[in-house]
């Protein structure tokens, strides 16, 4: 049989043209396949627990909070940042508030979780004091947010120290025996700056002190200290030993030290502890002149703002009767009669709540389920959760 010239030709071309629609193709996929770029946006409840609480405190105390997890917030960029749905609900771009990349892939794996609960669904967000919960006051968390030294050796290797300061027992307004102190000798930049101190068993004095835990901090761009603890291995974990001492969780660390480095607070104080405090004092002034010169939306030097960002966590975690009624919209009524037999406590952090209800006691109350918090807000808890390793 004899086959023409053009039709082998015209065979020819079509293979020739199909060849070039499939490398076309192949280099540009359909958009099914296309996957939908990061969505860093979450709607946030604000439950106000005294009149005077604020809009403004609240986004105050929230600039803060994002602060303590590493976010740069150059002037201007909460303001873009933020926008209000209600009185009550407000949707947080976190995109847009100074954080790296690193960062911002944290936040991908921490929000699905929360825009996945029945509380999301049902109120239209997650309340503001549960987010902070689930970030700043979740140690896992904390520590991947703000990039902190996988181990403690590393973050030694990286700061050059003086010579410790041992603390006996009962010089330390921290360790309930020994501590010994690590300060950085050059303070001239904020990369510099790195500070640790060991607590363990034993007695310095009898030469028989055996390190246990390494609480150290050190300073991000933004200005904030970013605080860690490892254990007697050097290996990250999610609190201080309380046998050992008061330091807690990292989110306590940040109470006490509001942003700069906390001078000893014993009351009666040795000529150790007299000169401890001259050199801590001319280290924060130092460290308020670097933080002055950030480019940032947080002013340093409040103290006042500064506490705004504690109320939102604390009033979830001990809350009051109006705190309940608006992050739960239940009428007082209901909500007094439920309560009716329930303890109550009082502080002195925050008098504005009095009386206090605890958050165990008056999870049934609310009407839908949500995500686990930490059993505490500052100390070694019983639960920590980890969504990065599927912890909710």
């Amino acid at each position: 049989m004899r086959i023409s010239n053009n039709y082998l030709m015209n065979k020819g071309n079509l293979f020739i043209l199909s060849l070039i629609l499939f490398f076309i193709l192949g280099c540009f996929p359909s958009k099914s396949n296309q996957t939908n770029p990061p969505n860093y946006k979450i709607n946030l409840r604000w439950s106000p627990s005294f009149t005077e609480e604020t809009k403004e405190r609240a986004e105050i105390g929230l600039q803060w909070n994002l602060s303590y997890l590493g976010a740069m917030l150059p002037k201007g960029s909460f303001e873009r940042a933020i926008e209000w749905k209600n009185d009550h609900i407000f949707t947080l771009d976190l995109s847009e508030v100074g954080f790296t990349d690193k960062a911002l892939s944290i936040w991908a794996k921490l929000l699905p979780p929360m825009k996945a609960s029945e509380e999301y669904s049902k109120m239209g967000g997650i309340d503001l004091g549960r987010f902070y919960l689930l970030t700043f006051n979740s140690s896992w968390h904390y520590y991947a947010l703000t990039d902190v030294s996988p181990n403690f050796e590393e973050f030694k290797n990286k700061y050059e120290f003086e010579d410790a300061i041992d603390f006996f027992k009962n010089e330390s307004g921290v360790a309930k025996g020994s501590r010994k102190v690590y300060q950085a000798k050059d303070t001239s930049s904020l990369d510099k700056m790195g500070y640790f101190a060991i607590e363990g068993t034993g007695d310095l004095q009898k030469g028989n002190f055996i390190p246990k835990d390494y609480e150290v901090f050190d300073f991000m761009p933004n200005g904030q200290p970013r605080f860690a603890i490892y254990d007697e291995q050097g290996q990250l974990k999610a609190a201080a030993n309380p046998a050992l001492g008061k330091a807690g969780k990292p989110s306590k660390c940040m109470w006490c030290h509001e942003s700069s480095i906390q001078l000893s607070f014993k009351q009666k104080k040795t000529q150790k502890l007299l000169d401890f405090n001259v050199d801590v004092k001319k280290r924060r002034a130092n460290l308020l002149r670097h933080q002055k010169k950030i480019e940032t939306s947080i002013f340093y030097d409040s103290l006042a703002h500064h506490r705004n960002g504690e109320f939102p966590f604390g009033s979830f975690m001990e809350s009051n009767i109006e705190h309940m009624a608006n992050e739960f919209q239940l009428d007082t009524t209901k909500i007094k009669e439920f309560i009716k037999d329930l303890p109550t406590h009082t502080t002195l952090h925050f008098p504005e709540f009095n009386p206090y209800y605890d958050r165990k006691d008056i999870d049934d109350l609310q009407p839908y389920k949500a995500l686990q918090v930490p059993s505490h807000m500052w100390e070694s808890s019983s639960y920590e959760p980890n969504f990065l390793n599927g912890v909710h």
